[in-house]
């Protein structure tokens, strides 16, 4: 409306160009969220996020492959759960214990999937803090080691035929 008040106009161009320039930068957030999230998903790796009492909130594609559980089937579960009872009855207990006091683990474990198969993983677990220093959640990188644990205990036994072989001459 006529006529113009300077000021007003300024600060009303200046709210418009806040907004477009948020708004810019919330797309490009997203691209990024997404890219983040397109790569987990088609990792190689498996990908379970745990929060802070360590239930499920989240799997990727590869473990839905390999364990068979349906991403609403996993929510339902610890990470814990899935450890085989061919493992150390304490190994679930030795685990908690290491990430409460310093956030992380590393090493092999056998863990079960739901058809019952076990499968030798290396896995790593970090605690990812908010910015306060506050644990919130728990990320499991997986791999698949089962072929290597097994070539290993080939190697093993063939060596140990070889001594036998050898001792009885």
């Amino acid at each position: 409306l006529k006529p113009i008040e300077k000021d007003k106009l300024v600060n009303a161009l200046e709210k418009c160009a806040e907004v477009i320039l948020l708004g810019r930068k919330v797309d490009s957030q997203n691209v990024f969220i997404r890219n983040i999230l397109q790569a987990v998903e088609q990792s190689s790796s498996i990908v379970v996020i745990a929060d802070k009492d360590l239930a499920i909130q989240y799997v990727n594609r590869k473990f839905t492959d390999l364990f068979g559980y349906s991403t609403a089937e996993s929510k339902a579960l610890s990470p814990f759960d899935l450890i085989s009872p061919e493992c150390e009855p304490q190994t679930a207990r030795k685990i908690r214990s290491a990430i409460a006091l310093s956030g992380e683990w590393h090493g092999e474990l056998i863990n079960r999937t739901k058809q019952g198969l076990d499968v030798w993983v290396s896995l790593s677990i970090t605690s990812v803090a908010d910015a306060s220093g506050i644990s919130r959640n728990f990320i499991f990188v997986e791999e698949d080691i089962s072929h290597k644990k097994k070539a290993e205990f080939a190697l093993h036994e063939s060596e140990e035929r070889l001594r036998t072989l050898i001792n009885s001459t």
